[in-house]
């Protein structure tokens, strides 16, 4: 064998060994890259957030959770100049979830509080001496919520409707006239 026919053979297997050298790094490396069933993905990032937030709500095993409502009001006229501030109207609230977070379901939530009238009333402050906190009257309101994860975005809607008990023995002249009783009633 000539000299030249051996350097040929030698390049010609250094290249078939750098070739498959080469074809097994791409092969290693794509199956590095290839998805496995325990990699994290975003859809399981966010099943986990969901579960967590869903966790942290819930006081009782039934996914029920209880809350009170304590607001400091501070309200100002600046056209008449008065103002008035202190305790608002304190609610007790209540937000039910019937069933747990099923990926890819609609979750449903209902709510529903109960607003009383701790608040000054604006039935019984001075009119023009003081602003008041609070609505004067008790109240009910209950709503559904419901929501569904379509990756990547969650798409939500709610409603909600409210009943304000009527207030009689008002007693106060507004515009002239005697002001006896208020009937809020429903809204939404």
């Amino acid at each position: 064998m000539t000299n030249i026919k051996i350097k040929k053979l030698l390049i010609i297997c250094l290249s078939l060994i750098t070739y498959n050298s080469f074809a097994a790094d791409v092969s290693e490396a794509r199956d590095a890259l290839s998805k496995k069933d325990d990699d994290a993905s975003q859809e399981k990032s966010l099943e986990e957030v969901f579960e967590a937030t869903e966790n942290n709500y819930s006081l009782y095993e039934d996914n029920l959770t209880i809350g009170v409502t304590i607001p400091l009001t501070a309200r100002y006229d600046s056209v008449d100049t008065i103002s008035g501030s202190g305790l608002g109207d304190v609610s007790i609230n209540a937000r039910y979830q019937p069933y747990a977070y099923v990926p890819g379901e609609v979750t449903k939530t209902f709510n529903g509080s109960f607003k009383t009238k701790t608040g000054d009333n604006p039935f019984k402050t001075i009119t023009g001496k003081r602003l008041p906190t609070g609505s004067g009257y008790y109240s009910f309101s209950g709503g559904l919520s419901l929501s569904k994860v379509v990756d990547p975005v969650m798409l939500f809607g709610s409603g909600s409707l409210t009943y304000g008990l009527p207030e009689s023995d008002v007693n106060q002249i507004r515009n002239g006239a005697l002001l006896m009783e208020v009937t809020p009633g429903l809204s939404g």
